[in-house]
């Protein structure tokens, strides 16, 4: 039988009770709090994600609190009963947990809950996946094109991970959304500015591969996605390397490395490898837009319109302005 879910993210209002079963993703353990030590997590189901405070009871220390991130930590992507408050901080609403924390030892059995409460992402796969098919097919050149669609197709999940862990688009089906905007920007990009001279096949395969490593980044776990030991082992452009590595056979050596050579430098002036052509600072520039405004939005999206705050994600002041409707 399974446990009725009556409290979505979407309902929890400032200083209420929240009692209701969510996923428990990205616990951290923290220095702060009544102990010495809490849990800072994020809580999820199918109409989004909001974050989570674990401070222990009164009577617990920083024993229980390591003890419960450790359960939490080998059991991310599952679904937990959680007892707790909301409040706003810094203009962010969250949830707070201190007397609750005796339902967070164990979590409730997958069989027990309905997936569909759980699966959290904001956009439409089909037509994410549609749209960079369609950006594939643009690509004129036979065999880039092959290559490109050969590495898609090999690459286990490139449609329902996420592109990241905490930052920008962390949700399911986030990668591919990520790869779908930065092929869209670049594109843009290229036909709007007429006086410089693109290879718009370079372009088009740089930006649909050079997240491509990420897809080795994240395990299913429970209803969601979990960050792998390679994630912060390797990262995701040496696992990029690898997987297009696979596909070398496919292109000439110079078409090959113009379109490596996007993936190992797609972070700019921070990666060891900085961009030297125009197709690699335009893929740079399309990911870092991408990335950046996501973050912004999410940020704003946490405080009330008029009102400034702290963006956790994009690592900065931001103003949510009045809306003009």
């Amino acid at each position: 039988m399974n446990i009725m879910k009556d409290l979505f993210i979407s309902d929890i209002k400032p200083n209420t009770s929240v009692n209701s079963i969510f996923i428990v993703e990205a616990p951290s353990l923290r220095n702060g709090g009544r102990h010495g030590k809490y849990i800072n997590c994020t809580l999820s189901d199918r109409t989004g994600k909001i974050s989570c405070r674990i401070w222990g009871r009164n009577s617990g220390g920083a024993e229980e609190i390591e003890r419960i991130f450790n359960g939490l930590n080998s059991n991310v992507g599952s679904v937990f009963h959680v007892f707790g408050e909301s409040e706003t901080y810094n203009n962010e609403l969250l949830v707070r947990i201190t007397d609750g924390v005796d339902s967070l030892t164990e979590p409730l059995n997958e069989e027990s809950v309905s997936p569909e409460n759980f699966e959290y992402t904001p956009f439409d796969i089909g037509k994410i996946r549609a749209g960079i098919t369609s950006c594939i097919l643009k690509i004129e050149d036979p065999s880039i094109r092959d290559f490109v669609g050969s590495i898609i197709g090999d690459a286990d999940g490139f449609f329902e991970k996420p592109a990241a862990r905490k930052k920008h688009h962390a949700f399911r089906g986030g990668l591919a959304l990520h790869t779908l905007e930065v092929a869209g920007i670049a594109l843009t990009n290229r036909d709007r500015i007429e006086s410089i001279s693109f290879d718009r096949d370079i372009l088009i395969a740089g930006a649909v591969l050079h997240d491509i490593g990420k897809c080795r980044s994240f395990d299913r776990k429970g209803f969601g996605f979990s960050a792998n030991a390679s994630y912060s082992l390797l990262g995701h452009i040496t696992p990029g390397v690898q997987m297009v590595e696979r596909h070398r056979d496919k292109l000439e050596n110079g078409v090959f490395e113009q379109i490596l050579h996007i993936i190992q430098s797609h972070h700019g002036q921070y990666g060891e490898i900085k961009p030297q052509t125009i197709e690699a600072w335009a893929v740079h520039f399309a990911d870092n837009m991408s990335a950046t405004l996501h973050e912004v939005s999410e940020d704003i999206e946490r405080i009330g319109f008029g009102e400034s705050g702290w963006g956790d994600k994009s690592g900065g002041p931001v103003f949510r302005p009045e809306s003009r409707k």
